[in-house]
């Protein structure tokens, strides 16, 4: 099976290598991972960790076979879940508490995105209490934007709310000090 590793001879100090197969525990559904997301602590944590240490903690995929305790998602279930690392592998050990089976119209990208990141987002949104009426500025990837689509900004949105979002006409040449966004 194939992973990507925590290896300091490589600048990133991360390669892809041949690894064991995961050896699930009771409560663990083994999964095929789809996809994963990357995280800002995941990035740091690569030049603080031993060589060896196998990032990844959002992952979405497939449940290849599951918890032997008879508990969480049956195999063929498409999931999305939170484990401690190993989720940049093919395959992963994933505690059955912390897996959810995924409707057929989330992608797996998609799903990654809920992790870390999402909770982070949700938490916040706590936090500040209600939001009708207040400015809100939610950031994204570019790369998870499609602009023909707009698929972000076609959710469910209160009718006074405005949208504004990231434009990037000439990235190479545009300095950091001269953003840019286009109103909706």
């Amino acid at each position: 099976m194939l992973a990507l590793v925590r290896d300091r001879h490589h600048n990133p100090p991360v390669t892809l290598r041949e690894v064991a197969e995961p050896e699930p525990n009771a409560d663990e559904a083994l999964i095929e991972v789809h996809a994963s997301s990357v995280n800002r602590g995941e990035l740091a944590l690569l030049a603080a960790r031993p060589d060896g240490w196998r990032p990844g903690q959002d992952i979405a995929g497939v449940v290849l076979r599951p918890a032997a305790s008879g508990a969480g998602p049956a195999a063929g279930a498409r999931v999305v879940g939170l484990v401690e690392d190993a989720g940049w592998s093919e395959r992963v050990a994933a505690p059955v508490a912390r897996l959810a089976t995924l409707d057929d119209a989330v992608s797996f990208v998609d799903a990654t995105t809920l992790g870390l990141a999402g909770r982070t987002a949700l938490r916040t949104v706590w936090l500040a209490g209600p939001l009708l009426g207040r400015n809100v500025l939610v950031l994204g990837p570019a790369a998870e934007w499609d602009t023909s689509s707009s698929s972000w900004l076609s959710a469910p949105r209160p009718r006074d709310s405005r949208v504004a979002r990231p434009v990037a006409r000439e990235p190479a040449r545009r300095s950091r000090r001269q953003p840019r966004c286009d109103r909706q």
